[in-house]
């Protein structure tokens, strides 16, 4: 064991001790990893959308206006004049500008059809976010100011009847001092009044409209209807309905995306530095442990593997350190690029770490058969040299490495089946980032398990030593 274990150690060393393999080991994969996370990620969505506020109003509801807008965390809001904000838009330095004319908050309060006034860049797709937002701005403004100009047209009515209307009506009996008739039931009116009139006085007053009661009866029962006189100020009918939409709005939309292949999990995929981190990790896995095979091959050329097997190391010693050897570069590389994964670029590897291990560890597995099986059929090294590199770029594309692979046509998705990349990248969006857990790595596990055991069968069926 203690044999197999130096040689372990004395390919690791190797491989350390060489600057090219460190530069490919540190700091390539952290250059591509930045690169696509910021090319097919989401980090220009990220940046700010500038949007340009102009408000000629200064009214209660254009501020409204700014406020809901300052809400959108995607947007940078800027007041500023119509001038400014046309030369801004000119010179293209900000995607949209937003104008709230003079009279925007007469036009609302007086059920008057108004409009807020969108400026933007024709060929520019961040501006119809701005526009959609301002839709659904004018939309609540639109619902708030209906539904305070409904129910002032309701109190109106209400106010209309209360006063055109007797103190009782026809059915109704006068109570008596020792209380309502039992034949009607009580009327707040009459109750109202109690407190300043006796029933005598309430009789004479009982058949009169309580438009034309004297001003003193009148005030007494705006206790009960105390809109007698006016309706409040509509602004405060609005600011109840506004309330209505906070902390949520009355009726919200959820949107879900469906991709055309076989919805996975809960169907997210996998975008920016955590799909970038995920693609490079096993990319750059198959570099350095198919680095480390054509290293097999050159000891083989200059016989220094054959001369191997004149120490007191047996042959299957010396292939398993070489195997492990191989297997543990790649677990090196795997470590340091999750580490930089989690630490650098915020992707959860860590939140279900079992599964993450058994993927990423039987994909290491594979490619090391793979690699074993590569050395043994290559006649030189830089055969081989040749032959990996397109086989790693290849399979880094056609599983998924480097887009995600539900974008790609249904041909090239099922392509990616036949591949141990694109099982590897399959079951660790699963776990890393739709939040599945075990169950869902099964399946991935068995089919890289396999790639393994037939690569390493293949692979020791025709290595050579000589």
């Amino acid at each position: 064991m203690q044999k197999i274990l130096n040689i372990v150690w004395l390919n690791i060393k190797l491989i350390l001790s060489d600057r090219s393999e460190l530069v490919g080991i540190l700091v390539l994969p952290l250059v591509f990893t930045i690169v696509f996370g910021v090319v097919f990620g989401n980090m220009g969505s990220e940046s700010k959308v500038k949007v340009l506020f102009v408000d000629k109003d200064k009214s209660t509801y254009s501020k409204q206006v700014k406020e809901l807008l300052k809400e959108e965390e995607s947007f940078s809001i800027e007041a500023t004049t119509q001038k400014k904000a046309e030369d801004t838009l000119s010179n293209k330095e900000a995607s949209a500008a937003i104008i709230v004319g003079k009279d925007f908050g007469k036009d609302v309060e007086n059920g008057v059809k108004t409009n807020i006034e969108i400026l933007k860049l024709p060929d520019s797709n961040r501006s119809l976010a701005v526009v959609e937002v301002i839709s659904g701005i004018a939309e609540r403004i639109t619902a708030n100011a209906k539904t305070a100009q409904v129910v002032q047209g309701l109190l109106d009515e209400a106010r209309q009847d209360f006063l055109n209307k007797p103190l009782l009506s026809p059915q109704q009996k006068m109570p008596s001092s020792t209380g309502v008739h039992t034949d009607t039931p009580s009327d707040p009116k009459l109750l109202a009044l109690s407190s300043i009139m006796n029933d005598k006085q309430i009789a004479q007053l009982s058949k009169m409209p309580v438009k034309d009661l004297p001003e003193p009866t009148k005030q007494e029962l705006t206790k009960i209807f105390p809109y007698m006189e006016t309706n409040p100020d509509f602004k405060e009918f609005y600011d109840r309905a506004n309330k209505a939409w906070e902390p949520d709005p009355p009726v919200d939309i959820v949107t879900m995306e469906v991709v055309a292949s076989k919805v996975r999990g809960d169907s997210t995929l996998a975008q920016g530095f955590s799909h970038s981190s995920l693609g490079f990790t096993l990319l750059f896995v198959m570099f350095i442990v198919f680095g480390g095979a054509q290293g097999m091959l050159e000891e083989r050329e200059l016989g220094t593997l054959s001369r191997l097997l004149t120490t007191p190391s047996t042959k299957a010693q010396l292939l398993l350190g070489k195997i492990a050897g191989l297997y543990m570069t790649g677990v090196l590389q795997a470590v340091i690029l999750i580490t930089v994964g989690a630490l650098v670029f915020n992707v959860p590897w860590g939140n279900d770490p079992l599964p993450v291990i058994i993927i990423i560890g039987l994909f290491i597995l594979a490619t090391t058969g793979m690699a074993i099986f590569l050395s043994a059929v290559s006649r030189t090294r830089g055969q081989m040299i040749a032959m990996t590199n397109v086989l790693a770029i290849s399979l880094a594309m056609l599983g998924g490495c480097f887009w995600q692979i539900e974008i790609t046509p249904a041909f090239m998705q099922n392509i990616a089946k036949f591949t141990p990349t694109g099982w590897a990248m399959s079951g660790l969006v699963d776990v890393i980032v739709r939040n599945q857990g075990m169950s869902e790595a099964m399946l991935p596990s068995l089919i890289l398990a396999g790639f393994a055991l037939v690569f390493f069968v293949a692979g020791l069926k025709f290595l050579k030593f000589e």
